[in-house]
C-alpha cells in the first residue's frame, strides 16, 4: 500500500469520524484548517480507539496479513493491522 493510498484511507476515516481533512481531496470536502489532519494509520493509539469503536474481530492470517471485520460485517485484509482496520471501517459493502 502506497503513502497516497494511506492518505486516502486517512481522509475517508476522518470524514466518517467528523474530522475534516486539511485540504480538499477526492471526497469533495472543503478545506479546513481549524483542526489537525486526521491520520489513524500513523497512530497506534488511534487504531486501538477505532478498533474499540468499529471492529468486531481481527485475525492474523497464516501468511502474515491481517483481516478485520468491520461494521459492514465483511472481512477486509491488509498487510498490517492498521491498514486492515481502516479498510474495514470505510468498506461500504
Amino acid at each position: 500500500m502506497t503513502s497516497h493510498e494511506l492518505d486516502a484511507l486517512d481522509a475517508a476515516i476522518g470524514w466518517l469520524e467528523g474530522f475534516p481533512p486539511a485540504s480538499a481531496g477526492k471526497l469533495g470536502t472543503a478545506a479546513r484548517f481549524d483542526r489537525p489532519v486526521y491520520s489513524p494509520t500513523r497512530s497506534p493509539e488511534e487504531i486501538l480507539r477505532l478498533m474499540d469503536k468499529y471492529i468486531r474481530k481481527v485475525v492474523r492470517m497464516s501468511d502474515g496479513e491481517w483481516a478485520a471485520v468491520g461494521p459492514s460485517g465483511r472481512a477486509c485484509v491488509g498487510p498490517t493491522l492498521a491498514i486492515s482496520v481502516c479498510k474495514a471501517i470505510v468498506d461500504p459493502r
